[in-house]
């Protein structure tokens, strides 16, 4: 055994006896089952008979250990390696009841290890192999599971939830039922307790603590059995008591040290040991002095935080050795806590050890926090979570504590307040947004006549210039922003809204417009579309608000954009260095790896500014940041951690020029690169201290954390990826100038920006969520040096020797004009290509509902409300039409035949109103503007754009046509011109500005390319 691995029965006889001397000399039930554990992997390449001899005797012994309560808080590993000894000697165990009673309880033990360490990939193959009946998982599932959290009980949850497993035996049931009842207890405080006479070895449990007071003389009680350091836990518990009524009693105001204080451990059998109790026991018992009192203040430890240390008399955290720091986060890393609060002087080792842990569980996010004293838990950002209450609340408060004595008092007070806020709200003080307390969101146009300014164009507090771009759009496509209109006065208020201006017709108003009544405080949804039908270096016009009676303007919001051809590039986001970037907040997933490659292409007007940032604010101390890229005067600048790099280029970049940048680095490989057109500008190899890679904040052109932003980058970006490894010159190189698919190997976020809405930029790649556009940016026809690598459509045989338009992957048709009257009957006809596999054929938007037809087996959604499925079709050309009738009525025919009749929903008598809500027509793709491309679900749309489908001779009518002439149409006869408004007959390929022109009108279906979805 010279290389310690067992060969001989010799050497196996020696670790036999070596075991069951550990096992006679430890009473630790989680020491002796690491032995036994430790033992069968040991021996698991030796024959099974000499093997045997060894593991039988101690069957016994093993399942009393996996029953055992305190068997709990250990890795994933150790409980696989238990269940594979557990069933090589399950034929062994005489008791079928006790092998079914201990397996129970170790899948249900693995599962909850597995879920703490959020590595639920894993658990869900190695339950399949244990024969626990278990759904299958698509990626979609997958991403939603990790995406319901940080927290991993939300992620568990959502895991259990995909299976519905109902029987409390089940062993993701029973693991959640534990997990929720150690959640339960909310007020008590959690510890981590090493057992004792463990030493090097990781053992002992994370554990709930109750604290409660009572009236007396000041002295401290113990409810559970105290360990041999009884003398250091009492003096900690003095001191924790006599600490916390001090800082209570000058921060909220109140005497506290005249009560009792009574500590228990919530599972009875456990025993306080050492000192380690003191920093615990000092913050959770002002959190719950703050709750015994109506106080301004209150404060809450959450059930997943937990604070490792002893306090000196003054609340100095004392010295602890690293080691059992080390052992105490290896505890609290596979248990149900997210965050622990330690000695500064150990943070960059813990934050070191916890690296080390999550490169085998990447997913799972633990967040070290640094405290010099008790005091530092309190402050903003920290361990503790503040609550400033109103005076509202602790009336309520009063009155619920004393509501014997104080009813006729409370009575009184209320109706005071209530008939001085009826006075303040309608008599003296009509501002509604200071009397009730409204948060007015982002994009919101406010009439306030107490303000300072009448009318207002306003994100929350802040006002805003009332001008707005709509970016540098492709002909023939289209553009939303959304608007919320308060009325802050007790009145209602009646507006006219329209677009007035240069050229109103390139602008509609497609929800709140016309004449409206303001109810008060009650928000109008207002949402206006820039849809340009010719090229033009500036198109202008005003979002004018006139009083409803005299016509007078009241408020006028300037509105610009451009439009032009398509170009190879298709979209870039516009950021106006101003107010301007994308965020993904702490929703930030992709850059949470230690080997990752950030690349996009960028062009600036000034270089000066941050491209990206990722870092954490702090409140009250330094920014942290992991990752910021920025520049200078056109000079790269790359700070990693607390390292600053400034990056000399043999020139520097100029103004209006587009550039690859590509940033680079391994922490574990300490390496660090900046590629910016495809060639190394910096190499270098150092350590790479990221203190806060598992919770990033980042954002794209504007230095922006959790408190706010600044050195906003005036540029535009495109083709922005994110990988979870380095990519070097090469790689880079061969890549650079084409967009990649979605699902890519490594490619973790991808936003080539050609799916965009007036507050998303999608992510088509779908292991990361979208970006939040912040500060309205536009999207522009990108000029970047790349290509979007998709087909174009091109005509080809038809049904009935018809032209048809073939859409081959990655693009799709959409019509963003009106063309029906506000309210009217209506017809659509079209001949659509059913493959084997379904497609989304057509779907006209309005506010989120839809009429589409859906491939192969012809399935129909009205309205948000009712999906059927009308049966299937044989693959090839069929005539589709729906006429909807003008109270909102829908039928669909197919090939000459009513296949369905579906009422409104909600049934009306009000004419169904086409502008309202509308946002176009699509062929091709489901493409709602909000959702539909999301990273969410980005397999759905990928599902249909990844094929070549076929339509024929789209044609709309302002009203209904009959059975008999839909029945011509699937004959192949021409359309009756009788209130035909659009007709495409697909007999030419599309224009350079990539638009098939409508016979009748000249109106412009656009074809749009969603690059990424091939």
């Amino acid at each position: 055994m010279s290389d310690g691995r067992i060969t001989t029965p010799r050497e196996l006889d020696a670790a036999g006896r070596a075991l069951i001397e550990t096992l006679r000399s430890t009473h630790s039930p989680q020491l002796q089952l690491q032995a036994l554990v430790s033992f069968h992997d040991g021996t698991a390449h030796l024959p099974f008979p000499w093997r045997k001899a060894y593991l039988l005797p101690q069957l016994r012994t093993l399942l009393r250990l996996l029953l055992h309560p305190y068997t709990t808080g250990l890795p994933p590993r150790l409980w696989q390696s238990a269940w594979h000894y557990f069933e090589e000697m399950r034929e062994n165990v005489r008791d079928e009841t006790d092998a079914g009673q201990a397996g129970q309880e170790l899948l249900c033990k693995l599962a909850l290890s597995h879920g703490c360490a959020c590595d639920f990939r894993s658990l869900h193959a190695f339950l399949l192999n244990t024969g626990t009946p278990l759904r299958d998982l698509d990626e979609q599932q997958w991403r939603a599971v990790y995406g319901a959290g940080p927290d991993p009980f939300a992620m568990f949850e959502a895991y259990c939830m995909t299976q519905e497993a109902e029987d409390s035996h089940h062993p993701l049931r029973a693991a959640l039922l534990r997990w929720s009842a150690w959640r339960l207890h909310a007020e008590a405080v959690s510890v981590v307790l090493l057992e004792e006479g463990a030493h090097d070895a990781v053992a002992g449990a994370v554990l709930r603590m109750e604290i409660a007071t009572r009236r007396g003389s000041g002295g401290v009680h113990i409810n559970n059995v105290l360990g041999a350091d009884a003398d250091m836990t009492r003096e900690q518990l003095l001191g924790a008591r006599r600490l916390a009524a001090a800082f209570a009693q000058a921060r909220i105001g109140h005497r506290f040290d005249t009560r009792d204080v009574y500590y228990q451990i919530i599972d009875l059998h456990a025993a306080f040991s050492g000192g380690s109790l003191g920093l615990a026991a000092t913050v959770g018992l002002i959190c719950h002095l703050s709750g015994e009192v109506n106080a301004r203040v209150r404060w809450t430890l959450p059930a997943d935080t937990a604070c490792i240390a002893s306090l000196d008399e003054d609340g100095a955290l004392e010295s602890v050795p690293w080691d059992t720091i080390r052992r105490k986060i290896a505890l609290a890393f596979f248990s149900p806590l997210r965050r622990i609060v330690i000695p500064a002087h150990h943070v960059e080792a813990a934050t070191t050890f916890i690296q080390e842990l999550q490169r085998s569980y990447p997913q799972r996010a633990f967040e070290v926090l640094a405290a010099s004293t008790f005091h530092d838990c309190f402050r903003s950002g920290h361990a503790v979570e503040t609550m400033t209450r109103n005076p509202y609340d602790r009336l309520q408060t009063l009155g619920r504590r004393h509501a014997r004595t104080g009813v006729l008092l409370a009575a009184l007070l209320a109706l005071g307040a209530a008939l001085f806020l009826f006075y303040r709200s309608y008599i003296i003080f009509p501002d509604l947004e200071v009397t009730q307390g409204i948060h007015v969101p982002t994009n919101a146009i406010v009439y306030n006549p107490n303000d300072s300014l009448d009318w207002a164009l306003r994100d929350g507090k802040q006002v805003l210039d009332a001008s707005l771009a709509y970016g540098n759009l492709e002909v023939g496509d289209g553009f939303s922003r959304v608007f919320t209109v308060y009325n802050m006065t007790p009145m209602p208020k009646d507006v006219f809204i329209a677009v007035e201006g240069a050229d109103p017709d390139q602008w509609y108003i497609n929800a709140g417009g016309g004449a409206q009544q303001l109810a008060s405080v009650i928000p109008l949804r207002l949402s206006v579309m820039y849809a340009p039908t010719g090229a033009s270096s500036g198109h202008h016009a005003a979002l004018v608000f006139r009083d409803g009676a005299g016509g007078r303007e009241l408020f006028r919001i300037v509105m610009h954009g451009a439009a032009g051809r398509a170009i190879a590039g298709g979209y870039a986001l516009r950021l106006d260095g101003s107010t301007q970037f994308l965020t993904w907040g702490k929703e930030a997933l992709a850059f949470t790896n230690g080997d990752l490659t950030f690349e996009a292409w960028v062009r600036s007007l000034s270089w000066n500014g941050c491209l990206l940032h990722n870092g954490v604010g702090m409140s009250g101390s330094a920014e942290r940041s992991n990752v910021v890229l920025g520049f200078d005067n056109g000079t790269p600048q790359v700070s990693i951690g607390d390292e600053h790099i400034t990056v000399p280029l043999e020139s520097t970049m100029k103004p209006d020029m587009w550039y690859h940048i590509a940033l680079s680095y391994s922490v574990t490989r300490s390496l660090l690169r900046l590629i910016v057109d495809g060639k190394n500008v910096l190499e270098r190899r150092q350590p790479l201290v990221m203190p806060d890679r598992m919770t990033p904040f980042v954002s794209l052109g504007a230095f922006s954390d959790s408190l706010g932003a600044g050195r906003f980058l005036d540029c535009e970006v495109d083709n922005l990826r994110v990988w979870w490894h380095m990519l070097d010159e090469g790689a880079v190189q061969r890549n650079m100038q084409r967009t990649l698919p979605g699902g890519t190997p490594g490619l973790k976020a991808n936003f080539p920006m050609e799916l965009f809405s007036h507050e998303t930029a999608f992510n088509n790649g779908g292991d990361s969520p979208d970006a939040e556009l912040r500060g309205r940016p536009s999207f522009v026809r990108s000029a970047a040096p790349l290509s979007l690598d998709i087909s174009l459509p091109v005509p080809g045989a038809g049904p009935l020797d018809k032209p048809a338009l073939f859409l081959p992957p990655g693009s799709y048709l959409r019509f963003a004009r009106q063309v029906l009257p506000r309210h009217s009957d209506a017809t659509f006809a079209f001949w659509w290509f059913t493959g084997t596999k379904r497609s989304t054929a057509m779907v006209v938007q309005n506010l989120g509902q839809c009429i589409g037809i859906s491939g192969d087996t012809v399935a129909t959604l009205f309205s948000g409300c009712r999906s059927d499925i009308l049966g299937a079709v044989a693959p090839g050309w069929h005539h589709v039409a729906v006429r909807v009738l003008r109270d909102g009525r829908k039928e669909v025919f197919i090939d000459g035949a009513q296949r369905a009749s579906v009422e409104a929903c909600p049934s009306s008598a009000v004419p169904h109103d086409w502008h309202e809500g509308y946002e176009g027509i699509t062929f091709g793709v489901y493409d709602d503007t909000y959702t539909a491309m999301s990273a969410r679900q980005h397999r759905t749309a990928r599902e249909s754009l990844s094929r070549t489908r076929r339509i024929a001779d789209v044609a709309i009518w302002k009203r209904l046509l009959s059975n008999d002439e839909l029945a011509m149409l699937a004959e192949g006869v021409p359309p009756p011109p009788d209130h035909l408004v659009a007709f495409w007959s697909f007999d030419q390929s599309p224009t350079v500005e990539l638009n098939i022109i409508d016979k009748v009108s000249g109106q412009l279906l656009h074809v749009r390319r969603a690059a990424g979805y091939r």
